[in-house]
């Protein structure tokens, strides 16, 4: 049962005050090594009428009220603390804070952040900020330059849920963002959905060709984990590596040595099975190169010189190319 908007807005307005809203963690993963680098900061809000209200309740209400600018900084503070307080338990991980759209139109905002990675004593690269696609649409220039500043200030910027906004191509050549977070929309469905498959290796070809981190969210079968590395995604996070959790059950997976069952999913699906290619690294990427270029030489040879050149040149390049092919791909 819905509450009115009006009454969501000013319960959660003392639920603010009376320090009702939490923070749950979800870990973030490198894929070719199952080592977590960095953990989403997910709110939660603790209403003693009705329990847990979904944040998919309660943040739209926000977004539209008064409340969305003292929502988004208080959210903030408490994913820079806590991860202010790893950081002194000698676990520096970065925290990723989701930012609603609307905060970016405030030009007080990139201060404000600043001001609270000061009086917390965290630096700016363990804060990461992620921010919708839809933030661009509908702000436009003020949203890039809110970005800009916090780049400026040396906090990575996420563009999240790739793939389901309406962001131009020459947009997103402009934004200063160094992650690209594509939809679970598209990850979730990628193992049996060729469809889906092909829109993930997309966007992760757009990330990589930007020079942008891909990063897929909704994770939650080996079959996509294998896939994506595979595709050559760089990060994850879903259920599969760890459901969102209170802050003192997240330090499991950022302890040394704790996140062990991560490690050997990895090391599990680092060699391919039967008819997989191997995943795309930069070294293969760059021998697949190779390749090409081998192919395209034996062709320009065998057209143009005598039979015996002609025999010999195609024979060496094809030698390598078998070579290669056996160790790469």
């Amino acid at each position: 049962m819905h509450m009115p908007t009006h009454s969501l807005v000013w319960r959660l307005e003392r639920a603010m005050r009376q320090d009702r809203l939490v923070l749950h963690y979800q870990p973030k993963v490198d894929l070719q090594t199952g080592r977590v680098i960095a953990v989403e900061a997910l709110v939660r809000w603790y209403d003693p009428r009705r329990g847990i209200v979904p944040p998919d309740e309660f943040v739209p209400a926000v977004e539209d009220s008064r409340l969305v600018g003292t929502f988004n900084r208080h959210v903030l503070g408490m994913g820079i603390r806590q991860a202010r307080r790893w950081q002194r338990a000698g676990l520096p991980v970065p925290v990723a804070v989701n930012l609603t759209p609307e905060c970016l139109d405030d030009p007080d905002l990139p201060d404000d952040v600043q001001r609270l990675l000061r009086d917390a004593g965290l630096p700016p690269r363990l804060l990461r900020l992620e921010i919708t696609e839809r933030a661009f649409t509908a702000l436009g220039s003020s949203a890039e330059q809110a970005m800009e500043q916090f780049t400026a200030n040396g906090i990575s910027v996420a563009l999240d849920d790739f793939g389901v906004g309406f962001s131009s191509m020459a947009r997103l050549v402009r934004l200063p963002v160094d992650v690209l977070k594509i939809d679970r929309t598209f990850v979730m469905p990628m193992a049996t959905d060729e469809r889906s498959a092909v829109v993930v290796r997309a966007a992760i070809e757009i990330a990589h060709s930007l020079g942008l981190r891909a990063v897929a969210e909704g994770v939650e079968t080996e079959q996509v984990w294998r896939r994506l590395r595979l595709l050559g995604c760089d990060w994850a996070q879903g259920y599969l590596i760890g459901r969102p959790a209170p802050a003192e059950e997240t330090v499991r997976y950022l302890e040394p040595g704790d996140a062990g069952p991560l490690r050997q999913l990895a090391a599990l699906t680092r060699e391919p099975r039967p008819g997989e290619r191997r995943a795309q690294t930069q070294e293969n990427l760059a021998v697949r190169t190779m390749i090409d270029r081998l192919d395209w030489v034996a062709n320009a040879v065998t057209r143009s010189r005598p039979d015996e050149l002609r025999r010999v040149a195609a024979a060496s390049a094809g030698g390598a190319r078998v070579a290669l092919r056996h160790r790469y791909c």
